[in-house]
């Protein structure tokens, strides 16, 4: 999780996005630059881009099952689950 944490901060630094709601590619390589230079980690452009539509993923996960009505222990052992 610390990863796409570091992931989202990056992102949020460097977030100019073109006309469609992507990253343009240039926003990406300051995003992959600025990353590996932060983390001493080596990913590649399409790797962070897997990580962030991972992210993307838990939290419309995360958001379906908050908005569930009659929360539940169930509910809230999905809730943690998602995000170990």
């Amino acid at each position: 999780m610390q990863l796409l944490d570091s992931i989202l901060a990056v992102i949020r630094k460097h977030g100019r996005r073109g006309a469609e709601g992507g990253f343009k590619s240039q926003t990406w390589t300051l995003i992959v630059a600025d990353f590996n230079a932060k983390t001493r980690l080596n990913l590649c452009m399409d790797q962070m881009q897997n990580c962030l539509s991972a992210l993307k993923a838990k939290y419309t996960d995360y958001n379906e099952i908050r908005n569930k009505s009659g929360k539940s222990i169930i509910t809230l052992s999905l809730l943690c689950l998602l995000f170990l």
